[in-house]
């Protein structure tokens, strides 16, 4: 131990079994969660063929891909499943709560800054609309 750095191992890893940390995880949750993305995109499909009519262009490809899907995924329910919206509640961006009247005043206020400052928003409001002429009356 020259310097206080440790001796590395002559010959490698030492043999032996491997201890549960160093072992792959599973992969069944993965697949799993494979088969309910398969399900969500295969009733997302349906409703792209539905939207562009099955006879158009995209329709058809739509429906290539649905038709591959289904043969190796099977039919979708027609309603999201819990699985399927607990895995899509996972993937959605986080709400954030709305701004407090002091933060939209600042807001509006950057808004504006950026934009004089790029030759916007400077503009002179629009003139007014002219008077409609006098009618006759007779």
């Amino acid at each position: 131990m020259a310097n206080g750095m440790p001796m590395p191992m002559m010959g490698g890893a030492p043999s032996g079994p491997t201890g549960p940390g160093v072992v792959a995880p599973a992969n069944a949750g993965l697949r799993t969660r494979g088969f309910i993305l398969a399900a969500i995109t295969i009733k997302m499909l349906t409703e792209v063929v539905r939207l562009l009519g099955a006879t158009s262009e995209e329709g058809q490809d739509a429906l290539k891909a649905l038709t591959a899907l289904s043969k190796r995924f099977g039919q979708a329910s027609g309603d999201l499943s819990r699985q399927e919206a607990k895995f899509m509640g996972d993937r959605a961006a986080p709400v954030e709560p709305p701004p407090t009247p002091q933060q939209g005043a600042v807001w509006q206020q950057m808004v504006k800054n950026k934009l004089s400052g790029m030759g916007m928003g400077t503009e002179a409001p629009a003139p007014a609309p002219a008077p409609a002429p006098p009618t006759k009356e007779g």
